[in-house]
């Protein structure tokens, strides 16, 4: 079943004038450096590939990764629902909402906003489902989320007003096991990159922890060749692995480490001058 999930936000400072929240991109783990701005935007959710019913995320290899089957409840989200953005500048975790980026139960993160046409000194943010995403209020315009269970939300801002800024429905989803992830990685057909610095990166991973790369640095393809990997970390939210033969450090690509989220929904590519793209999957096998 093909998973097309749109990822953006690489280290950078996004600016969205006329779009919703499809970026093409997933944001850094440093997106509480980076805002972004909106005048009028509106997508439909049922246009996130991400963002399901809870029939959906049962049928889905990349929704459903916790494998755990909940009741409804934590996946129901009001009816009607739209992700959308207006006259708000916003940081931190609502940049990886914006983009559809799965977030892993325990989690925590903070976000802040501000609007860009009034000054509101008593805005407020909510969560559809606290028993999903429960946020709590740092100040008038930051507040903290924790992740707290399996299933859908949708968060919200309104101005002094009354006037909503900002919704946008979020995942939340258990982590695979590792020894989940790395079956994974070799059921999904291959991982191509969204975002890069002028290249192209294709990886297909096999059993054994090889896997094939091929791609293009400024448009030139490279030759291809198959490396070893073998873990070396995880944090709350990623299994991280390095290249450890020759043949990756022969080639052009000089790939040295990659990090994949648990929920399966991206993959972070580097070489050894930092990152060199960022990857989603194509196609995983049920």
């Amino acid at each position: 079943m093909k998973n097309k999930i749109i990822l953006s936000a690489l280290l950078c400072t996004l600016i969205v004038t006329g779009c919703g929240a499809n970026s093409s991109s997933i944001s850094s783990s440093s997106s509480s450096e980076s805002s972004v701005s909106s005048l009028d935007t509106s997508t439909s959710s049922s246009s996130s590939s991400i963002n399901t019913s809870s029939e959906d995320s049962s049928s889905s290899s990349i929704s459903s990764v916790g494998g755990n089957k909940y009741e409804d409840k934590y996946y129901q989200i009001p009816e009607g629902t739209e992700n959308f953005t207006f006259g708000i500048s916003y940081s931190g975790a609502l940049i990886d909402y914006a983009v559809d980026k799965i977030i892993i139960t325990g989690v925590e993160d903070t976000f802040s906003f501000s609007f860009v046409d009034i000054f509101s000194a008593t805005s407020t943010a909510y969560s559809s489902n606290e028993e999903v995403m429960k946020l709590e209020k740092i100040s008038e315009t930051s507040y903290k989320v924790i992740a707290l269970h399996e299933g859908n939300t949708v968060i919200t801002i309104y101005d002094e007003n009354g006037l909503d800024r900002y919704s946008q429905i979020v995942s939340v989803r258990d982590p695979m096991t590792k020894e989940r992830m790395e079956d994974y990685l070799s059921e999904v057909e291959y991982w191509q990159s969204t975002a890069g610095f002028g290249d192209t990166y294709r990886l297909t991973f096999f059993f054994d922890n090889e896997v094939g790369v091929e791609g293009s640095l400024q448009n030139v393809p490279f030759e291809s060749y198959t490396g070893k990997f073998k873990f070396l970390e995880e944090t709350i939210d990623e299994y991280r692995y390095v290249f450890t033969d020759d043949n990756s450090k022969e080639s052009e690509a000089k790939l040295t480490q990659f990090n994949v989220s648990k929920a399966g929904d991206y993959m972070y590519l580097f070489f050894s001058a930092g990152l060199a793209a960022i990857l989603q999957p194509n196609t995983a096998i049920k």
